[in-house]
């Protein structure tokens, strides 16, 4: 039986997919390389929680995942509402320069036959200006609904809410 191959079409359909799949914007995880949250409990009741999305993360996405992971902590620490004491947003920006991949065909000394199909890197740099969301807030937890000035926010609205527009 002979060795059945890839049609070079459907490599690149594949190549396509995987890198379709690969290019999202960050999920809402605990924070890797790719992004995520994070925590740290300053006080009784005061934590400074962040989120950093990647390239492909919008800054509203970064601030509804900073505030979900707020009323997270809020309600594993046993309180109903939380307060934002601050709120920093910002996109971090950097240049991505890559070479790009060049044909380059020569000729085999030995047999001075044409050797094709050899990739060399380096031929024009390709440089991307890329930016990444960063939000970090600093909240404070209650276990009651302060007064309205204070401008409390449901913890478990909040989950509901911020899950259900992102089918999480």
């Amino acid at each position: 039986m002979k060795p059945r191959s890839i049609p070079i079409r459907s490599g690149i359909v594949t190549f396509c997919v995987v890198a379709g799949i690969s290019a999202c914007a960050t999920s809402y995880q605990q924070f890797d390389f790719s992004g995520g949250y994070s925590e740290r409990q300053t006080g009784e009741s005061t934590f400074d929680v962040t989120f950093r999305g990647n390239a492909y993360t919008e800054l509203q996405r970064a601030s509804d995942f900073a505030m979900l992971r707020s009323a997270e902590v809020a309600l594993d620490h046993g309180c109903n509402y939380f307060s934002v004491v601050s709120v920093k947003r910002e996109l971090n920006w950097s240049r991505y320069t890559a070479p790009v991949p060049a044909h380059v065909a020569s000729i085999d000394p030995r047999t001075g036959e044409p050797i094709q199909g050899i990739m060399a890197m380096g031929a024009a740099p390709d440089t991307q200006t890329i930016s990444k969301p960063v939000v970090a807030l600093s909240i404070r937890c209650r276990d009651e609904a302060p007064d309205p000035t204070g401008a409390p926010v449901d913890a478990a609205a909040t989950v509901t809410t911020i899950k259900h527009k992102y089918g999480l």
